[in-house]
């Protein structure tokens, strides 16, 4: 699963679909600077070339590039945030972005009300604090950053100094592998304790993470609603099914 995983990141690149949606925000009102690449071609277009793996490597060198948060400015902060916002996705991905009914702004534009909870969500997480991670987004204390989306923020970041012992997204698919049908509801010291016994196999948390993520596409929807028994591979099917069992969807 790790293996298919590696593939479908070297030859995806479905977050295209969200640079196109900020993009065309900003070319209908050339105020409304949504996300850092806004009104920039070659960035735009540079981003479009990337893939999963190479986008997920240049958000990490960008976080690795200091080592505390508050040596961050703003606008490295906010850099950071719309292009892990990207790599997860057009779904619930671009929520930070759509506009403010009655309004000219989004939750992305009035980021000075929740930028400083979105810092202490990034030291919380450089500190592999997970308790108070996991918790401030189950609790959506920053806007639009619940567990599905709030937790991609929050492996991220906790890989600050290393992959060693970092964090994982805890979204629905993730969840689903452990029989909750949404990231809400899961019990994540369950979860962070079930990837450390596998770490101490050689595996990185993210290995981990990923693997399950691949394994889940492979046999469930997101919503966790059903189980999907054609397919493209049948190996740990008779897995996939005790989970369903949990899932209560067989």
């Amino acid at each position: 699963w790790i293996k298919k995983n590696i593939e479908e990141s070297r030859n995806g690149r479905e977050f295209i679909r969200l640079i196109t949606r900020i993009e065309n925000l900003y070319q209908e009102n050339n105020e409304y600077l949504q996300a850092y690449f806004c009104g920039d071609v070659n960035e735009i277009n540079r981003l479009k070339n990337l893939n999963y793996e190479s986008l997920e490597n240049e958000i990490l060198a960008f976080i690795r590039a200091k080592k505390r948060i508050e040596d961050f400015a703003d606008a490295e902060i906010l850099k950071i945030y719309d292009l892990i916002q990207i790599w997860g996705g057009l779904t619930g991905g671009s929520n930070p972005y759509k506009p403010i009914k009655n309004s000219n702004s989004s939750i992305r534009l009035n980021f000075k009300t929740w930028i400083n909870d979105y810092r202490i969500l990034a030291q919380n997480a450089i500190n592999r604090n997970f308790r108070d991670c996991y918790e401030d987004v189950r609790q959506s204390k920053i806007p639009c950053l619940r567990m599905s989306f709030g937790s991609k923020h929050i492996s991220f970041w906790s890989r600050n100094l290393g992959d060693e012992n970092s964090l994982i997204v805890i979204d629905n698919k993730i969840a689903g592998v452990f029989g909750y049908k949404m990231a809400e509801y899961a019990d994540f010291s369950l979860i962070i304790n079930a990837v450390r016994k596998i770490e101490k196999k050689g595996y990185t948390s993210q290995q981990v993470e990923k693997a399950w993520f691949s394994f889940h596409s492979n046999y469930f929807d997101n919503l966790n609603s059903k189980i999907i028994t054609n397919s493209k591979s049948n190996e740990d099917m008779e897995i996939a099914r005790e989970i369903a069992l949990k899932l209560r969807i067989i």
